[in-house]
């Protein structure tokens, strides 16, 4: 926790240098610089005073770097509020795990209302497609994902082939609502699913 805190600290200290260098970009590109009074300006000439912390662009800066400090030291130790930063809880969704990891980005996906319409090999993704296994697993442990609400699944024999595996899909009460159609290469890999309503 401690660690997080320390994190968050860093990334506002490091922000707020960034956006300061940024601004003192704009005042001297925009010919705000004339602006200024020269005694604001420290010379370049002339030795640093020691006392007086040197800002961005040699411009004054009125924080110095106790306050920083101070500031990094008050956040690191204080709450934070999980609202605004919740890095813990932070949980990939099960479509993310699915799409990113289980078929490793290897699949272009059509949607249908947020949901899984269709699945294709992506012949710019790296590597060949993933070898098929199990449709009816697949279909069962992301049933939710898919457009057509399903509770079951029953592979259809009659209208599979080799490259072509088919699987009835039943709702609670075993009623057909859709099907799910693998399209498989020569190798056995996975090229394609299509799921269709009744």
């Amino acid at each position: 926790m401690k660690k997080s805190r320390l994190y968050f600290a860093i990334g506002i200290l490091s922000i707020t240098v960034i956006g300061s260098y940024f601004v003192t970009q704009q005042l001297l590109n925009s010919g705000k610089q004339n602006k200024l009074s020269s005694t604001n300006l420290p010379s370049l000439s002339e030795p640093n005073d020691s006392n007086r912390p040197r800002g961005l662009a040699s411009i004054k800066n009125n924080v110095s770097y106790d306050m920083t400090n101070a500031l990094v030291n008050q956040l690191a130790t204080s709450e934070i509020d999980k609202n605004t930063v919740n890095v813990k809880n932070n949980r990939v969704s099960e479509f993310d795990r699915v799409i990113f990891e289980e078929l490793q980005s290897k699949y272009e996906v059509q949607l249908e209302n947020g949901k899984i319409k269709s699945l294709l090999f992506d012949k710019l993704a790296e590597g060949e497609p993933l070898k098929f296994s199990n449709g009816e697993n697949f279909l069962k442990s992301h049933n939710k994902l898919f457009f057509v609400a399903f509770d079951y699944v029953k592979a259809d024999i009659q209208n599979s082939t080799e490259l072509n595996k088919k699987y009835n899909l039943l709702d609670k009460n075993q009623n057909f609502v859709g099907t799910a159609q693998f399209e498989i290469t020569p190798k056995g890999e996975w090229s394609g699913l299509q799921i269709s309503v009744k």
